[in-house]
């Protein structure tokens, strides 16, 4: 279930950084206007057409302003130059070489247009309207358009609609973004070009806590609830399926006099409808203790009338999970960890049978030995050399030992 989630926020997340985010620059607008500030101190005006340097980072942050002379003094080091105050060209260095460049474009003092360039290679460019809202962006690879992506706004001048169309394959992807009063996303759906939508919608405390959210893949929905400190208290899987259900009396009674009098099939059908309904496939619960530390976590599974109990120490890792089937206990398995946090010891219990792995790390944190029992007698020991060897001994029935030796590569050398 973890992994399902981790999958599902990291898709939303990619969704809504397409829409919202972007590598580009802000633009510093300011105007510089008169002698005397609002405190009666006196103003520098500078240059309309000037360039300055910046201390920056990977990204092209402006940092701190520096002069010409100290740029070998820094790795990064951010060029801007202005045209009438405004930001024409900004130019990231790396040890003095060029590495990344944005070059704005104005119409009528208002930022028509944006060019990020790359290591040379133009990569993407921005359009805007005349409220600053990007609505086109076009994505480039080794000089050809790969994908562009066009943007509506509601009437608050929030994205409302993003579709991306691959210049590659020609097929079209639409996100539509609702929000709820406070201008907050509320859902987002996505309409891949095969037709399947993947849909996500929120709901928020009055204090703007998330309290429940859910995604919605294909014939599966996930929803997930939350406490006051944004932890996640229960969930489930859903199955969304389809049923025919007959009609209500009352709608069989609205129906046309011709249709009263039809005998056929098509007045059968029209007695029955398809509706979607909801059923519960799994779901979980987690419980926790003082500090917001997760102690256990249960899981059923409908389908398959499985339970698992999952508890855990103060570092969220596992110590001990349980399994049933039918309400009937299947495995017991257990882990132990040092004060790295690291498994240092390993057991199951399935049918009666008891198997233990037991771990020894160097200072490096890298495992050194692996040792397997099987009922309380070792079976297996595994030994990796600092040379790369690796030693198998294999431990027989009457205690006879049959060692092995491979190469780094897990050729056998004996």
């Amino acid at each position: 279930m973890n992994l399902s989630k981790t999958f599902l926020i990291s898709l939303f997340i990619l969704i809504a950084f397409s829409a919202f985010g972007q590598e580009t620059l802000p633009l510093n607008t300011e105007t510089l206007s008169g002698d005397v500030s609002a405190d009666g101190n006196a103003v520098v005006v500078k240059d309309p057409n000037r360039t300055e340097y910046y201390r920056s980072n990977s990204n092209g942050l402006t940092l701190v302003e520096i002069k010409d002379s100290e740029r070998m003094g820094y790795k990064f080091v951010l060029q801007v130059d202005y045209d009438d105050n405004k930001e024409s060209v900004k130019i990231l260095y790396r040890h003095n070489s060029e590495i990344k460049r944005w070059e704005y474009s104005y119409k009528s003092g208002i930022l028509d247009y944006e060019s990020y360039i790359k290591e040379g290679v133009l990569s993407e460019m921005y359009y805007y309207d005349r409220q600053g809202h990007k609505i086109r962006e076009e994505n480039y690879k080794n000089g050809q358009i790969i994908k562009v992506s066009t943007f509506s706004y509601n009437r608050e001048g929030l994205v409302s609609l993003e579709s991306t169309e691959s210049k590659i394959s020609n097929q079209v992807t639409e996100t539509r973004y609702r929000y709820d009063n406070l201008f907050r996303i509320k859902q987002i759906a996505r309409t891949y070009p095969d037709g399947h939508v993947v849909y996500w919608e929120s709901f928020l405390s009055d204090k703007g806590i998330l309290v429940k959210e859910y995604y919605t893949l294909e014939n599966e929905k996930y929803v997930f609830y939350y406490n006051k400190f944004g932890q996640e208290v229960s969930g489930q899987i859903l199955a969304i399926e389809e049923k025919e259900e007959e009609v209500k009396d009352d709608d069989k009674e609205n129906a046309s006099s011709d249709k009263k009098d039809d005998k056929s099939a098509e007045t059968d059908k029209s007695e029955k409808k398809m509706v979607k309904t909801e059923r519960v496939k799994s779901q979980w619960e987690n419980t926790y203790i003082e500090k917001g530390l997760r102690d256990q976590k249960v899981e059923e599974n409908f389908e398959l009338n499985k339970k698992v109990i999952t508890n855990y120490n103060k570092d969220g890792k596992e110590t001990k999970i349980q399994i049933f089937f039918d309400d009937v206990i299947s495995t017991i398995e257990y882990y132990d960890y040092d004060s790295e946090k690291r498994v240092i010891y390993y057991k199951i219990i399935q049918d009666l049978n008891k198997d233990e792995t037991f771990y020894r790390y160097n200072e490096a944190g890298d495992i050194v030995s692996t040792r397997y029992a099987e009922n309380g007698k070792t079976k297996k020991e595994v030994i990796n050399h600092p040379d790369g060897i690796r030693e198998e001994i294999i431990y027989t029935r009457s205690n006879a030992k049959i060692s092995k030796m491979y190469d780094a590569d897990g050729n056998l050398i004996r």
